[in-house]
Formats: C-alpha cells, sequence, structure tokens
C-alpha cells in the first residue's frame, strides 16, 4: 500500500478499495494493481477528479458494509456517553431526569449538541441510565 500511496487506496477489512475510482481492487497480486492504475477508466476518474478539487467540490467515497457498521457503533457509543453524562448532570445537580421531556431543553439539546436531538424519551430507558451512571459514580468513588 505504501508503495502506491494512501491518497490512492484505503484498506477496508480485507479489501483494497481505490478511492479515486470507488472500486474494490484485487490485491493477491502486484500486477493487478498496476494495471488499475494504468487502465483508461482509473486515468478518467483522476482526471475528474482533480477537476473537482479544484472547482472545490469534496470527492465522495463509498464506504463497505463494515465500515458503516463501524461508524453507527461509534455514534451509537457516543450518544450513550451524552445520555450517561447528561443524567450525571442532572443528578449531582439534584435535577429531575423528568426535566428532560420539557420542550425548550430539548429544543436546546438538539440544536447545539450533536447527536442529542433524538435521546429516548422512555422511562424505562432513564432508569436504566440514572443506574448505570450511579454505578459509574460508585467506580469513581472507589
Amino acid at each position: 500500500m505504501a508503495e502506491f500511496g494512501s491518497h490512492t487506496f484505503v484498506v477496508e477489512g480485507e479489501l483494497l478499495m481505490c478511492k479515486i475510482c470507488n472500486t474494490t481492487v484485487d490485491h493477491a497480486h502486484k500486477q493487478t494493481i498496476t494495471d488499475h492504475l494504468q487502465s483508461k477508466r482509473h486515468s478518467q476518474q483522476t482526471a475528474k477528479c482533480k477537476a473537482d478539487t479544484d472547482a472545490g467540490i469534496a470527492p465522495k467515497r463509498q464506504t463497505t458494509l463494515a465500515g458503516c457498521s463501524e461508524c453507527q457503533m461509534a455514534a451509537s457509543s457516543a450518544k450513550g456517553d451524552l445520555v450517561i453524562g447528561l443524567v450525571q448532570a442532572f443528578m449531582s445537580a439534584n435535577i429531575p431526569t423528568e426535566k428532560l421531556d420539557n420542550p425548550q431543553l430539548r429544543d436546546f439539546i438538539a440544536a447545539n449538541v450533536k447527536g442529542g436531538g433524538n435521546m429516548s424519551r422512555e422511562t424505562g430507558c432513564m432508569n436504566t441510565t440514572c443506574q448505570t451512571a450511579g454505578e459509574a459514580d460508585k467506580q469513581a468513588s472507589r
């Protein structure tokens, strides 16, 4: 990969993908990669990509299912951390978690916190989050 440059190829799982053409390239033989780089399609896509970059258009890259799954898991984890942190803040300030149902507070969170616009309103979910936040506080105090 270092030989061909990270600006051209990306490895996702066991796949070698050409960033310019948005296609997978067989990486079993070096000649296959070289043939792809010299292909007419790759040359045309490189020219198109350069023209788009010069025009200020950001290149789009196709992701694999594995890459998409990783992004979703990271977002889900970040959202969970957000909810736990928010509940811990409310608990330490003695603010009832029911206040999270306040429309103005929900609008503020949705507008100013990335991923905060779709927080669960279910009491069961909040109770679980409160328990998790309480356990985290106990762990921190030990």
